[in-house]
């Protein structure tokens, strides 16, 4: 298999990750360069391997004896599933040697410049997963069932060496009830029968696998953020639904859950356009004493955007409300409102500058416009 120009060495295949262990020298040896190797954290012997090559090319080319013979985009390629496993590697051997890049599943802009159907109801049970989308007939229930099994139950407990997998499965599946909600983890731990204590290294370690994320709310004290209760989002909306149980994507549509299911297909978008276009942009919640919230804020020192996410566009609200946040970001602000589907378009709200009804499939270049200084 070929990636922009150069093969790609999966070591899911049992006989190479074997080779790749057990003799790395020989196996980058035998290769093609520049390479791209994919699940090579079945393989840590390589990382010490490629580190010692990194340095042998540059102590050669400093001394002028060769010019680097790598690309610009780099000699190795290295990829994988199990991010905790990855970083470890590269932590231990690749320090100072490495660019990161943290790459998700599809987006909804990357569903729709390829002409696949960006429709809610459809991405409920689908997510973001390319073989879903790519392959006509497969059942995403059993695809993701079978994810859940072999990636979250068997890869996740045994990177973060849990041995109580009934319990991090009753976990998780309290986690997807509560997304888009405040993270009460000593309710999760009493409804799961654990210590809380298990919990916070067990939601730790789902975050660091890039499953969910933990948002906190926005403070002016730094301080402030860090002990503040933030919220829990899943990081694909597919595999959320999934572990609340849905079956059919129109009984998750007019559920209760709903609401907190678009607003992970939203925080999703927003979270593949700052990590692929690799944005510098920080990401928080609103929440006043009073009990005015907002969804998200994206925030630099240069800008802050905020956005309420509302499902359906009857419900957004006449009187729409985005003065407490004017009053602490000034003209810095801009605000829109996210919805499923529709064009884009002004909505009545109390602010001095226009706030618009953004689709979800126009979101991506909304933000990308609206933090680069274009609108």
């Amino acid at each position: 298999m070929q990636r922009l120009g150069r093969k790609v060495t999966s070591l899911d295949d049992l006989s190479l990750r074997e080779s790749a262990q057990n003799d790395p020298q020989l196996f980058l040896d035998l290769v093609a360069n520049p390479v791209a190797l994919d699940e090579v954290q079945y393989a840590p012997a390589l990382f010490a391997e490629i580190k010692k090559r990194v340095d042998d090319m540059k102590s050669a080319a400093r001394h002028g004896q060769v010019a680097l013979p790598w690309p610009e985009d780099g000699q190795y390629w290295l990829s994988g599933s199990n991010q905790i496993l990855m970083r470890k590697g590269v932590q231990e051997s690749l320090a100072g040697r490495a660019t990161n890049l943290t790459l998700h599943p599809l987006s909804v802009h990357e569903l729709k410049v390829h002409g696949l159907s960006t429709d809610f109801k459809s991405l409920l049970l689908k997510g973001g997963w390319p073989e879903l989308h790519a392959t006509v007939g497969i059942d995403p229930i059993a695809y993701l069932n079978d994810y859940i099994h072999a990636v979250l139950e068997k890869d996740v407990t045994m990177a973060a060496g849990i041995q109580k997998v009934s319990a991090f499965g009753r976990v998780l599946k309290l986690l997807a009830a509560r997304v888009g909600s405040l993270l009460n983890l000593s309710d999760v731990a009493k409804d799961a029968s654990v210590q809380v204590s298990t919990v916070t290294d067990w939601v730790g370690f789902l975050e660091e696998m890039l499953f969910v994320t933990r948002l906190a709310p926005f403070s002016t004290n730094l301080n402030q953020r860090v002990v503040k209760t933030p919220k829990i989002l899943f990081n694909d909306v597919g595999l959320a639904c999934r572990l609340q149980g849905w079956r059919e994507p129109e009984a998750a549509a007019l559920s209760p859950q709903a609401g907190g299911l678009f607003e992970t297909l939203v925080w999703s978008e927003l979270l593949k356009t700052r990590d692929h276009g690799r944005e510098p942009w920080d990401f928080f919640f609103w929440r006043t004493k009073e009990g005015h919230e907002v969804d998200f804020l994206i925030h630099t020192a240069e800008k802050t955007l905020a956005l309420e996410t509302k499902f359906s566009v009857q419900n957004i609200p006449r009187d729409l409300d985005f003065q407490p946040l004017f009053k602490v970001f000034g003209s810095r602000l801009q605000c829109a409102v996210v919805v499923a589907g529709g064009e884009q378009r002004e909505v009545p709200a109390k602010m001095p500058s226009r706030v618009d009804a953004v689709p979800l499939n126009h979101l991506a270049e909304f933000v990308r416009n609206a933090m680069n200084g274009d609108m």
